[in-house]
């Protein structure tokens, strides 16, 4: 089939609440919502979303479009595939109600054929997005693209054609094509003719299949193809084939479907762990959740790619999309650009998480979710792996939750038997038995944070393990066990359990040194992938770091906390400082890099809820009554020691241990160094100036030019600079910005995780001395004009060409 974006002119109808913070909606589209981000500012602490979703309000979305179905129509399949649609979409054409799909994150495809009059028609999308339904931001409308798909009444559906790879070596590479076509006609002998393309795009193979047809029916057909001197996909260098399928009847062509490839190799044991094309890695992984900062929830493309890219940049390997299926745009960028993906179904089974989340629909839809993730996804060779949910409770054995693994990891094999199966469980056990126990009393024990002190609590053998004994039923459907927070049991299960494969699916950032030495010491451990690789809106505050440890203390942040401030990267995609020590520690990193504590916490602990990290900063910029006052200097590095120099004075030299170096010296205004050596001899340096006043705003796009059709994204960062163009971090304004010309402002945001700023507006004040600005291109070709302005400084102008 033919896949058409829609180019829709959606109309929201009159009359329904805000779907605020953001604009979401998928764009092939326009939907006209409100940008306020929240209803009612001052009451916004009791939206029903709560801190767990930034205190979204939740809301109604009607869109209308007319779509004109032209004569030939008459004699094909006509599919509505919306990939993504916050929640409970309903879909009617010409009145009718034709489609009804709940969960946001499967993709759904709707077949409009029945329905379908010659000319104009009226379709209508409507969505709800209930709150309380998530514990992360969730937005509300259509925020993934939509697209129609146009084919014969005998065509292979969208993710009917199946492509893998199941034997490979250096000289050829065996492709294996499975296609169900679905025939809407009378009986008819037909054929299926698959080419092959490399990477190159010319011809690699060509091969036909004969089958037969039944009537009003469904056939398989399947055929192997041998590919000589096959490119491989790895993360380095991310090979993609391409098949192309037909359907002939009678020799004439009634359909085409298309698919992208990579002829990978994937094998998962305890003994050896993660093996890709025979060569032993370890994930490096970094859980994300669904939105992009300033835009929202939007998977625009190009939103999509940019995530990736910045984290494969940082030293990722792989992300696990938490705990939702991804936008297909994703899986798109994830297959360019190398990054591997653990694809995951669900946060809840049958028992609540949010009292109004998928557990209200688990049991009706859990199968057609599955089915639709599994199939949609499965020729991507970036998914390496399904998990079938996150820290679910009947993983203990609750609500029948052995029947329901197993049922749901045999759904995943039915429909592709080529990857493993697995889920993220967390020992929950001890933790409810405390909440329990102390009832309204209960609060999080508080952590500390020194990346120096070895953690300690391992299990040895020999333990007690409540946490095995209550699992291992439900665990037995999984082909790998997937630990959140449990590191310290890996060396444990090699010996105890020396048959299962696990991998790290969450880790703490206070554990992070102790959780990579965990996996590089255990050939039973694939990974370990981080909580989180980037800022999302919602689970508000949880990485806030806090400063009294005998203070009141609620695992959320109070309002205005709205995003999480556990990513290696901020809201903007801006590396934070924890993303540098980890790519040191994954070694993908060398050299040194430096950062300070504020004057007026030097001394004290760092505490919070263990997913906080240190609040340093990379400023040598303080207030003139600081002068020789006491500052922490802290420095990340591969090196043996380190020495501190202020103004090319020696501070102090001191050893880095578990890659970090730390000293507390006078402040003094001018340079701030950092040396490292190994063995005696310098690796690496860094430094720091002080900076002088605000004198000017600075503009960096991230690329030249946008294309032009009107889904591309370009992304700027607007930056306060000195007179000697050095970034100033203590010296935040408001910044006003505007966009004209062949563009539109799309968002405007900062990595300020705590603020009461409004999303969707032309303001926004910088943190840390830096804002990012997204624009989108039109349709047309032309110059998109960026104007930023801020009181007390000149104006600053950037022009994109769209083209």
């Amino acid at each position: 089939m033919i896949r058409k974006s829609i180019n829709f002119d959606w109309i929201r109808s009159r009359g329904e609440p805000p779907m605020g913070p953001f604009r979401d909606n998928t764009e092939v589209t326009k939907v006209d919502l409100p940008d306020d981000f929240i209803l009612d500012l001052p009451r916004a602490a009791e939206n029903p979303g709560g801190p767990a979703n930034a205190y979204f309000p939740g809301g109604c979305a009607r869109y209308e479009k007319k779509l004109t179905c032209p004569p030939e129509w008459a004699e094909k399949t006509v599919l509505l595939d919306i990939d993504g649609s916050y929640m409970l979409t309903e879909v009617f054409l010409n009145g009718s109600k034709v489609g009804y799909h709940p969960y946001a994150y499967t993709g759904y495809l709707c077949d409009l054929t029945p329905w379908l009059c010659p000319g104009d028609n009226t379709l209508l999308i409507s969505t709800q997005s209930r709150q309380p339904s998530t514990r992360w931001y969730s937005g509300g409308g259509i925020f993934r693209e939509v697209a129609l798909w146009v084919g014969g009444k005998t065509c292979i559906r969208p993710w009917d054609l199946f492509v893998f790879t199941p034997e490979i070596t250096p000289d050829k590479a065996v492709v294996r094509i499975q296609a169900d076509v679905t025939n809407a006609a009378p009986t008819a002998k037909a054929a299926l003719r698959v080419s092959v393309f490399r990477p190159d795009g010319t011809l690699a193979v060509q091969n036909e299949a004969l089958l037969s047809l039944p009537e009003h029916g469904t056939a398989r057909a399947e055929l192997d193809l041998t590919i000589a001197d096959p490119m491989l996909w790895e993360p380095d260098s991310p090979a993609l084939y391409r098949a192309e399928a037909e359907v002939l009847v009678n020799g004439v062509r009634t359909d085409m479907a298309e698919t992208s490839f990579g002829i990978r190799s994937i094998r998962t044991t305890a003994q050896e762990g993660f093996v890709l094309n025979g060569k032993r890695i370890k994930l490096r992984g970094g859980c994300i959740h669904h939105d992009n900062g300033p835009i929202g929830s939007r998977a625009m493309p190009a939103a999509e790619e940019r995530k990736l890219r910045i984290l494969k940049e940082a030293g990722y390997n792989a992300v696990r999309s938490a705990h939702n299926p991804p936008s297909t745009a994703l899986l798109d960028a994830a297959d360019r650009l190398g990054m591997l993906v653990l694809d995951e179904s669900f946060d809840s089974w049958v028992m609540a998480k949010p009292a109004l989340d998928y557990h209200l629909y688990f049991e009706d839809w859990w199968e057609r979710d599955t089915a639709a993730m599994v199939r949609r996804d499965r020729n991507h060779p970036s998914v390496w792996a399904y998990s079938i949910g996150n820290e679910i409770t009947e993983f203990s054995g609750r609500s029948n939750g052995v029947y329901w693994a197993k049922v749901q990891a045999d759904c995943v094999r039915a429909n592709d038997p080529t990857r493993p199966v697995t889920s993220a469980l967390c020992d929950m056990f001890s933790f409810e038995k405390a909440m329990e126990e102390a009832g309204d009393d209960f609060a999080p024990p508080m952590m500390g944070f020194d990346l120096k002190v070895p953690a300690a609590g391992y299990l040895q053998p020999g333990d007690d393990d409540p946490f095995y004994d209550g699992t291992h039923e439900a665990a037995a459907a999984l082909d790998i066990v997937g630990y959140n927070y449990s590191f310290r049991r890996m060396g444990y299960d090699r010996i105890m359990h020396p048959d299962r494969p696990v991998c790290g699916f969450e880790s703490q950032p206070v554990e992070t040194y102790d959780t990579w030495q965990a996996v590089m010491d255990n050939d039973n451990v694939l990974g370990d992938f981080i909580w989180t690789a980037f800022d999302n809106m919602g689970e508000a505050g949880v990485g806030r770091p806090m400063w009294d440890p005998k203070g009141p203390f609620d695992f959320m942040g109070p309002y205005p906390w709205l995003a999480c401030h556990q990513g290696d990267h901020d809201l903007t995609g801006e590396r934070r400082p924890q993303s540098y020590y980890r790519k040191l520690m994954w070694k993908q990193d060398s050299g040194v890099h430096l950062f300070t504590t504020r004057p007026e916490e030097t001394g004290k602990p760092f505490w919070g809820t263990g997913w906080h990290w240190e609040d340093v900063v990379r400023t040598w910029t303080f207030d003139s009554k600081w002068i020789g006052r006491p500052v922490r200097a802290v420095a990340y590095t591969d090196a043996d020691e380190v020495e501190f120099l202020v103004n090319g004075k020696s501070a102090a030299r001191v050893k880095a241990v578990r890659l970090c170096a730390e000293a507390v010296f006078p402040y003094e205004t001018g340079v701030l160094e950092a040396i490292g050596y190994k063995n005696g001899a310098e690796c690496g340096r860094d430094r720091i100036e002080t900076t002088g006043p605000v004198s000017a705003i600075r503009l960096y796009a991230e690329k030249d030019a946008l294309a032009s059709d009107g889904m591309d994204l370009g992304y700027i960062r607007a930056e306060l600079v000195d007179s000697e163009g050095r970034r100033v971090y203590g010296e935040d304004i408001e910044l006003n910005a505007s966009v004209s010309g062949a563009g539109t402002l799309l968002g405007f945001g900062s990595g300020n995780p705590c603020t009461d700023e409004r999303y969707g507006t032309g303001r926004r004040r910088t943190f840390r001395g830096h804002a990012l600005i997204v624009i989108r291109s039109s349709r047309k070709a032309g110059t998109a004009e960026l104007c930023v302005n801020a009181q007390g400084l000149p104006g600053v102008k950037l022009v994109l060409p769209v083209q």
